[in-house]
């Protein structure tokens, strides 16, 4: 079985994760090749070397340049693949000449997302051309208006190893000055997807009533804007803090763990949160309420609803044996559900299943 590739890059985020894993996985099995297409150099995850594997890089002018088109098939002609996967628009823009000019089925993962509002755009040029749409939600499917015929859904998986090394929880307390206070945090990038007006807005109603509470906003983006809708009283209770690497080790100081947002595939922030057995409290989407049982290893809030979301807070807060029962469940429904094990042996059953 011969697989192609094609992604942006390899750069630090949940998509490019999940490939660089199935790649490695792949790579360990017998009778199977694989080349990778790369319009970026970055490579932030680690490759197996295999000489079953190979990566090329395709430099473009710029990021829908269309005469790429011409190398990425000088490519494909040469290795001859069974099947072609793109995770993302413009790699599956350029699939599409694959699959006319070598008679070789799409497998398009570029589904990530929920968007709330989907409009007509090169997607649904790429859609309608695939054999085969990947989503890692339903919710994602459902967004864009996906066919159940066309159409299955493999969820992210969650590898264990990753929580292997964690760095000491004492030294993260020491250097992000956390003392021994009872620590709540969203990893969620600063923009318009996500919603920390809600998250700022009930941290400052439950510091009103508690002291020896701190709240952590994990992530990159402009974050001025949220730091100047922070009361000057609260401003050494709730920590703003860059994109981090290791984010495994910081989220294991958490005591609860909150993703607010508007719209939301399946998130990661929720799985490294429910892996590391951390209660979480989340905002209502399709994608949420696919990973959280409510009222079992969390709470799924309203949207836009501060009152809401300092309700629940102060229900964890003030119940250290409930933080440990949706912990525990929470860490049940990711090896159950969305183990890194289960999404890989989907995958290799569907590529097995279109290379025949």
């Amino acid at each position: 079985m011969k697989i192609l590739f094609l992604v942006e890059s390899l750069r630090a985020g949940g998509k490019e994760r999940r490939l660089s894993s199935l790649i490695n996985n792949l790579v360990s099995r017998d009778n199977i090749e694989l080349e990778l297409i790369l319009f970026d150099q970055e490579i932030h995850y680690e490759i197996l070397d295999s000489p079953k594997f190979k990566v090329h890089i395709v430099k473009r002018l710029f990021k829908k340049d269309i005469l790429s088109v011409y190398k990425v098939c000088k490519i494909c002609n040469k290795f001859k693949p069974d099947i072609v996967n793109p995770w993302g628009i413009m790699p599956a823009f350029y699939s599409i000449f694959l699959k006319f000019l070598f008679r070789i089925p799409i497998l398009n993962n570029q589904i990530t997302d929920a968007p709330l509002d989907v409009r007509l755009g090169v997607h649904d040029l790429t859609l309608f051309f695939s054999d085969l749409i990947i989503s890692n939600s339903k919710a994602g499917l459902y967004s864009y208006n996906v066919s159940s015929k066309k159409s299955v859904v493999i969820y992210n998986g969650f590898n264990f190893k990753r929580l292997n090394n964690l760095i000491d929880p004492n030294f993260i307390r020491q250097k992000y000055n956390l003392s021994n206070d009872l620590i709540i945090g969203m990893v969620a990038s600063f923009s318009e997807f996500k919603d920390y007006n809600t998250y700022l807005k009930s941290a400052q109603l439950i510091l009103k009533k508690h002291n020896n509470i701190k709240f952590l906003c994990i992530g990159g983006g402009d974050k001025s804007d949220y730091i100047k809708s922070v009361k000057k009283e609260f401003l050494n209770k709730i920590i703003f803090i860059d994109k981090q690497r290791d984010i495994e080790s910081l989220i294991n100081v958490f005591d609860i763990g909150v993703l607010s947002t508007y719209t939301e595939g399946i998130s990661n922030s929720l799985m490294e949160y429910m892996a590391l057995k951390k209660p979480v409290v989340t905002t209502l989407c399709e994608g949420t309420s696919e990973l959280v049982e409510n009222n079992k290893s969390g709470f799924l809030v309203q949207q836009k609803n501060p009152v809401m979301m300092k309700n629940c807070l102060e229900t964890l807060i003030n119940n250290p044996n409930l933080r440990q029962e949706m912990g525990e469940c929470g860490r049940n429904i990711i090896e159950k559900k969305f183990h890194f094990k289960l999404m890989l042996n989907y995958f290799y059953k569907t590529f097995k299943k279109y290379s025949n």
